[in-house]
């Protein structure tokens, strides 16, 4: 709160405000915050969504402030900057937690945090290891682009040592997405190899018997559990025009009336999939949600 107390009073009296353009990245975001408020405000567990709505708002409305202020690649290298270092610093812990323990013991993030959750963490670490690598592709000081690099074979070690299965998916993906997109496909490909192989080494039986458990989906009740709850955001969101509210979905009363089978069961898993758990918390929003990266293509950033 302080924060973002701050952050108003200081864009309140800031002279270049006047400067701002309206991009169609920021008339979404207001968009989705405005049906999102409505949708909380009719949602069958107020109780739930209420405190979850006020946590995510301040983060949107932000996120507009943040937008409106970036004029000039200066202040865009500086926000990059800060996201680095924001979420790189629990990378850089967490690689290095998976070394020194050999890669025993699962690494989360900070707790009471949206990145709190290891498949969260993971998501966040790949989310930010390409802005670490144009930060190092930039860098004037050597002493910066050795660090960089450093700092992102941590983060890929922490990624790892999460445990979550679509992080490891994911990291095989952005990770072949870089090296595409590599002026230096053979020595980018040799470094990821070296990085992504020393990591494996250091980890335990009980790593490898949890990502073998990728080919035996029948039988791993947690994936079981993300199907179910697939289904029943599907269920909701074909529903109800409103959706039921953040995390409304896995609310008992709701996810046993949407999830397959005869047998009442408490919520197993969350439905992470964000375009899923958009439409039942929101419905109609999904295709604003969705349409975000068009936004983005036609001039957000230009």
């Amino acid at each position: 709160m302080v924060i973002a107390i701050v952050t108003l009073g200081s864009w309140v009296f800031w002279s270049e405000k006047t400067k701002t353009r309206v991009t169609p990245l920021m008339v979404l975001v207001l968009l989705f915050s405005a049906w999102v408020t409505l949708t909380t405000a009719f949602a069958p567990t107020p109780e739930i969504t209420t405190p979850l709505w006020d946590r995510n708002i301040k983060t949107m409305l932000l996120v507009v402030l943040i937008m409106m202020g970036i004029t000039s690649r200066v202040r865009l290298e500086g926000l990059i900057w800060i996201v680095v270092i924001s979420i790189g610093y629990y990378g850089v812990r967490g690689g290095a937690f998976v070394i020194l323990t050999g890669g025993a013991y699962r690494v989360f993030g900070p707790s009471q945090t949206m990145i709190e959750d290891n498949n969260s963490l993971a998501l966040a670490l790949i989310m930010t290891l390409p802005l670490m690598n144009y930060l190092r592709m930039y860098a004037r000081h050597r002493i910066l682009r050795v660090g960089a690099i450093g700092a992102m074979g941590l983060m890929l070690a922490a990624i790892v040592g999460t445990y979550s299965r679509g992080g490891l998916l994911a990291m095989a993906a952005m990770l072949g997405f870089l090296w595409l997109k590599s002026r230096a496909r053979l020595a980018t490909g040799l470094v990821g190899m070296i990085l992504v192989s020393a990591t494996l080494l250091f980890m335990p039986a009980k790593y490898f018997e949890r990502i073998s458990t990728i080919n035996n989906v029948q039988e791993d009740t947690s994936f079981q559990g993300r199907i179910d709850a697939w289904v029943v955001a599907w269920g909701v969101a074909k529903d109800s025009v409103l959706g039921a509210g953040f995390d409304g979905p896995r609310q008992t009363a709701i996810w046993n009336q949407y999830r397959p089978g005869p047998n009442p069961a408490l919520p197993t898993a969350s439905i992470s999939w964000s375009w899923a758990n958009t439409a039942s918390s929101a419905s109609p929003s999904t295709s604003g949600y969705a349409s975000s990266p068009g936004a983005i293509s036609q001039g957000s950033w230009r």
